[in-house]
């Protein structure tokens, strides 16, 4: 009887602590898309972004394979170092976070990028919304050409190609 209720209460242990595992964290998710974005990784991206998002990465690998990187390209890729900051929760299905990627020497006259993105819970799991981090790149954009957004034209450029700079590396590779 003893060995019945222990038995009992380690599978209720088991169950309990399976049940609380969380999921990857916005940022976690944030990075992977990053680092396969930055080799090619299609498959792995297309793992990391909502549903809608994934005719994107197909159009992308479509451009990357009649388009590859050169050799020496691919070795400053490798070498890069990616972080994420800022994780911030909008409601309980929305995040932004930032990834910071910094190269070992120039890569198309940068030698980092950082990058925001929105990130969306589908069925429990954290993933990138491309559509949303485009649209919130285009409205700030679109709101410090009016003026109510950033110091300057320049620095909202700026923001604009170093948000969108992992999508347009991946489609001009």
């Amino acid at each position: 009887m003893k060995k019945s209720i222990w038995l009992g209460a380690l599978c209720m242990l088991a169950v309990t602590v399976y049940s609380c595992k969380s999921s990857t964290s916005p940022s976690e998710i944030a990075k992977s898309f990053e680092t396969a974005m930055l080799h090619n990784d299609f498959t792995k991206g297309k793992t990391l972004v909502t549903t809608k998002d994934q005719p994107m990465l197909d159009q992308g690998e479509e451009m990357t394979k009649s388009n590859p990187a050169p050799d020496s390209i691919k070795a400053i890729l490798d070498g890069a170092v990616i972080t994420a900051s800022n994780e911030k929760m909008e409601n309980d299905t929305t995040a932004t976070v930032d990834v910071k990627t910094v190269f070992k020497q120039e890569v198309m006259g940068q030698k980092e990028t950082t990058n925001t993105y929105v990130l969306k819970k589908v069925k429990g799991d954290w993933k990138i919304d491309l559509e949303g981090t485009i649209k919130r790149v285009m409205e700030n954009y679109g709101a410090a050409m009016q003026g109510q957004g950033g110091d300057s034209l320049g620095e909202s450029e700026a923001a604009v190609d170093s948000a969108a700079a992992p999508i347009l590396d991946s489609l001009s590779k």
